[in-house]
């Protein structure tokens, strides 16, 4: 069977839930691969929040600009040696009434060549672009 890697490139947020942002993750495989920690996202984001994370640079976009986030580990982006059908979920945490399941990406070898790909999550009135690639090994 042939494997591949799949490489997170980037996430962002068209549009929030709540007023004041929302605490995002992304899984792979079920498992948490990426969270906002302490900051939450919004479309127009203000003090600390931020609409967009760079995978490939560590960098968050915020009213001001790009910032670099440390620690970053780019490699942590990066998911070798798959087989089968993979996929990524979006979540937005919610410490009172559980978590808001937002959208999954599925993915497989079909992917692999096809450039930059580009996929919505929406779901309870969020929508957040996520941006990977997969290549064959």
């Amino acid at each position: 069977m042939q494997t591949y890697t799949v490489h997170l490139l980037r996430i962002k947020c068209l549009e929030s839930q709540e007023h004041a942002g929302d605490e995002i993750y992304i899984t792979f495989n079920r498992q948490k691969v990426w969270s906002t920690w302490e900051h939450k996202m919004h479309e127009r984001p203000s003090g600390t929040q931020f609409d967009e994370f760079d995978f490939t640079t560590g960098r968050v976009h915020q009213q001001d600009g790009w910032k670099k986030v440390e620690p970053f580990q780019p490699e942590d982006y990066y998911f070798p040696a798959q087989e089968g059908a993979t996929s990524f979920e979006v979540w937005d945490a919610d410490l009172f009434f559980g978590d808001d399941y937002l959208g999954v990406v599925p993915i497989g070898t079909q992917d692999a060549g096809r450039g930059q790909i580009q996929s919505v999550c929406a779901g309870d009135g969020a929508r957040y672009l996520l941006v990977y690639e997969v290549t064959l090994d």
